[in-house]
């Protein structure tokens, strides 16, 4: 026991390194990186003064968060909620907002911005931002403002018309005979069964084959000549819970997820009357005889439709919500997911109705006059997620629905000559005009004017196809269709905004004046450290001054131990993956959990500062101590199977142990190789992680008596004795780059790659093989080279990169006695991906006709381009 004790104490040393934020220290590589709002500085790290104003002229800005749970997008247009800025952001913007202006973090501006509409005396409005790429995380953007000299910025135009197609709405009817409108020309519309429409002004009669999905590059609306329709269903109303009342009829559901598979229930109150699977992307059909209310729950948001089995109440659907936007057509049914709903009506003649409203049937409101002449405008407020729906007014047979707020807008266009059309407006004293499309002013009408709580109410009529309905603020709109007299929902520019699942979160402003300190978060990286010795396990970390924590400011920890490509922290149990910066642990945590630090001799940090930007944290020097021994006794090899054969790879693992043959499971060292009378590649091995390492090797030498050799420059140790035996190559195997289409110039994405492969159809190490340009003036490797030779590796592969020349190239692949093989690809002036969003490379093995090679590809390039389409929605 003594002498194993004093051995260990003798064996086990202690060391430690320290990150300085100035330089890297012994055995740590790299430097140290961090974002722009960090400064390093006096061995220390913190956040620095906001001294740079990326709006010269203007006078404040806040700080706004755009949080994006989803996947990545790009050109998203974005909803910032202005009501949720405090008063100084009225009081010191121009009336109208036209000094509002975006920047990105790095002081990038955006200038494709629109003010929807702006009130400063109510203090509310909505701004709309399409930025260019909206990654997985949260992004930090500035709203500057105060400026009487600015001029309004941006359009609607520069915020809603795409650069490339989006799904984004859903023809739920089955008649054909459609007519589209763009808001602005030229747009394009594609089917999901692959009909591709363009727009110039309308388009007309069968261009929509029943119920499908549609993409566009751009806002339009739609209406068919057959009653028993309404008009297209824009993604932007997707849901995950809508309730309704099923007025008469058999009710018929048209469901669409345009994210994934959805489970969804219909219920009337409690009681569950069908369910129903919805495939993702695939319009789904449910009839459903429903009395009462209809309440539909789906497992992840969808687009849904009603209509009935005698062509009456068809209509969009949008989610359940509190509080409701519309106007009454005849008489108006409100339906409450939960019972015992309290609800009140505001309506536009400044009076208020109360209702206690169950889940189990709908409940009558109001009652308009026959054909549309009168009737109320109406807000409704409840203290559960209710649905409304207006019925007819005597002349038709169709519904329209009432909309939460965020869907109400200022620009519509009707898509069918209207007999007249209601208006429901948030602010009193509204101003509505009809617009033809050359600008000429038809008609301009202003609703009821009470307070802020009532809706105001307006009615036009006479609506021209075509032209457009422009407000100076929010509002509720629907039309009756002039011949078949029926009512119609009225579709905005804003209904057809691409959506992400998880919703992109946005509008969080920090309030009060411009900060002393940038708020973060921001990070700083530190080198990597190494431990140059057997490793055996992590002691402590400690902080040192300048370290400082202020109230107001918080510091995050996470930890790599491989370069930096993951990231950990401890959650309280254990360690476990970060998936963002948000995720990361305190100071307090890191030094209690480091001691059970993973067993894994590198060590790299991530510190994430922030603040509310009176004050910064400050990171001071950080010390790490650890246990370590200072060399393996030996290694240890693993039996090689004899015979072996030239060129073959065959696998050995290497582990490092211990005088008493114990794995060290820190030792990460690489070991130096070499065989006695031979050669062997690699020479040189990859660091052992965890004391271990196998490694597939090979020779071109033949012989007996072979013995490889394994050493780390203190220690060596030998194999087995083996032999090895010749083996000849059988063919060349093509394994990618094949049949790609690229931009002239520029380098393939997939690299030409080749396999050299026995009769067994095992990888040939060593075997020379050369690449040679044999049609086109395109270029090999970084050489720039028109041929090339090259060995293949252990496992009997060799690849290159190609930058083709315009038109077709070939490059053929040859290699003593064995059959040559070629690769064909197409260089043009740009890329299919740059042009049409769809990657064209295609890879194929053994193709001995360059020539039916190439009108394949070909072939398969136009068809790709045709029927392409780019979606944002992650699936």
């Amino acid at each position: 026991m003594l002498t194993t004790y004093l051995f260990s104490f003798i064996l086990a040393v202690t060391g430690e390194s320290w990150f300085q934020f100035s330089h890297p220290e012994p055995a740590q590589s790299g430097d140290y990186e961090h974002s722009q709002s960090i400064v390093l500085d006096n061995n220390s790290a913190f956040l620095g003064s906001t001294n740079e104003w990326h709006a010269p002229g203007w006078s404040f800005r806040y700080t706004l968060y755009v949080q994006n749970d989803a996947t990545m997008v790009t050109n998203f247009p974005v909803r910032i909620d202005l009501s949720n800025l405090p008063q100084q952001f009225f009081d010191s913007s121009n009336i109208d907002g036209s000094d509002i202006r975006i920047f990105a973090e790095d002081g990038t501006p955006i200038t494709t911005v629109w003010v929807e509409y702006f009130n400063f005396i109510e203090m509310t409005g909505t701004l709309w931002v399409r930025i260019p790429t909206i990654y997985s995380t949260t992004s930090v953007y500035y709203i500057y403002f105060g400026n009487a000299d600015a001029e309004s910025a941006g359009s609607w135009q520069s915020v809603f018309l795409y650069p490339e197609m989006n799904e984004t709405a859903l023809w739920p009817w089955a008649q054909s005979d459609v007519s589209l409108f763009s808001f602005e020309s030229p747009i394009d519309i594609q089917t999901s069964d692959g009909t591709l429409i363009s727009i110039t002004d309308t388009s007309s009669v069968n261009q929509i084959m029943g119920e499908v999905a549609l993409t566009s590059n751009g806002p339009f609306t739609a209406s068919s000549a057959d009653t028993g329709t309404d008009t297209v269903v824009p993604f932007s109303y997707m849901a995950d819970e809508f309730i309704y009342g099923a007025v008469r009829d058999s009710d018929i559901f048209v469901l669409y997820s345009p994210t994934e598979d959805a489970t969804v229930t219909v219920m009337i109150g409690s009681t569950t009357i069908g369910e129903v699977t919805v495939n993702a992307s695939t319009v789904t059909l449910y009839p459903l005889d429903v009395s009462g209310n209809y309440h539909i729950v789906s497992s992840v948001p969808i687009v849904a439709a009603h209509r009935t089995d005698s062509g009456n109440d068809a209509h969009p659907m949008v989610g359940a919500a509190n509080v409701l936007w519309g106007a009454t057509t005849g008489t108006t049914y409100v339906s409450a997911v939960n019972d015992n709903t309290s609800l009140t009506v505001y309506l536009s003649d400044g009076t208020t109705q109360s209702y206690t409203i169950n889940s189990d049937t709908y409940t009558a409101i109001e009652s308009g006059i026959t054909n549309g002449i009168d009737g109320h405008a109406m807000r409704l407020v409840a203290d559960g997620p209710i649905g409304a729906l207006s019925i007819g007014d005597g002349d038709g047979g169709e519904a329209v629905i009432f909309l939460p707020e965020k869907h109400m807008s200022t620009v519509f266009r009707f898509p069918s000559d209207g007999r007249y059309a209601l208006i429901s407006a948030k602010h009193s004293g509204t101003w509505c005009s009809e617009i033809t499309p050359d600008g000429t002013e038809i008609q301009t009408l202003q609703t009821t004017a009470y307070a802020p709580l009532f809706a105001g109410h307006l009615r036009m009529t006479n609506l021209t196809e075509g032209n457009y309905l422009i407000c100076d603020g929010p509002v509720w709109a629907m039309y009756e269709d002039a011949s078949l007299l029926d009512e119609r929902q009225l579709n905005s520019i804003k209904d057809f905004t691409p959506v992400t699942y998880p919703e992109i979160i946005s509008g969080v402003v920090t309030t009060g004046e411009v900060s002393k300190f940038e708020k973060g978060p921001g990070y700083v990286i530190t080198p990597e450290f190494e431990v140059p010795w057997t490793f055996n396990g992590w002691e402590e970390i400690t902080m040192y001054e300048p370290s400082d924590f202020p109230a107001g400011t918080e510091a995050g920890y996470q930890i790599s131990q491989d370069g930096g490509e993951t990231w950990i922290y401890y959650d309280g149990a254990s360690w476990i993956e970060a998936t963002d910066n948000q995720n990361h642990m305190t100071g307090a945590m890191l030094e209690y959990s480091f001691p059970d630090l993973p067993l894994i001799p590198r060590i790299m940090m991530k510190i994430i500062l922030s603040g509310d930007g009176s004050i910064t944290p400050v990171q001071g020097p950080i010390k790490i101590t650890y246990d370590y021994d200072e060399a393996a006794d030996h290694i240890v090899i693993s039996e090689i199977p004899t015979p072996q054969y030239q060129g073959q790879a065959f696998s050995v693992t290497f582990e490092a142990r211990d005088e008493n043959n114990r794995l060290l499971t820190g030792y990460n060292k690489p070991l130096a190789l070499s065989m006695n009378n031979g050669t062997i590649s690699p020479n040189v091995t990859p660091p052992l992680s965890g004391g271990k390492l196998t490694l597939n090797l090979a020779t071109t030498d033949t012989g007996t008596g072979f013995i490889l050799y394994a050493g780390d420059g203190i220690v060596t140790s030998a194999s087995n004795e083996f032999e090895v035996y010749e083996m000849a190559a059988d063919h060349i195997l093509k394994v990618a780059g094949d049949q790609q289409w690229g931009k002239v110039g520029e380098k393939l994405d997939t690299d030409l790659k080749i396999r050299v492969l026995n009769e067994n159809s095992m990888g040939v190490a060593f075997r020379e093989v050369t690449f040679t340009v044999s049609e086109g003036s395109g270029t090999l490797g970084d050489e720039n080279s028109s041929e090339v030779t090259l060995s293949t590796d252990a496992d009997g592969y060799a690849s290159i990169s190609f930058i083709p020349s315009e038109g077709a190239n070939t490059v053929t692949v040859s290699s003593n006695n064995l059959d040559s093989v070629t690769f064909v690809v197409r260089g043009d002036v740009f890329r299919m991906s740059d042009a049409e969003g769809t990657n064209c490379s295609i890879s194929s093995a053994g193709n001995k006709n360059p020539d039916s090679s190439r009108i394949l590809f070909i072939f398969f390039s136009m068809l790709t381009a045709t029927i392409f389409r780019k979606r944002i929605i992650r699936r």
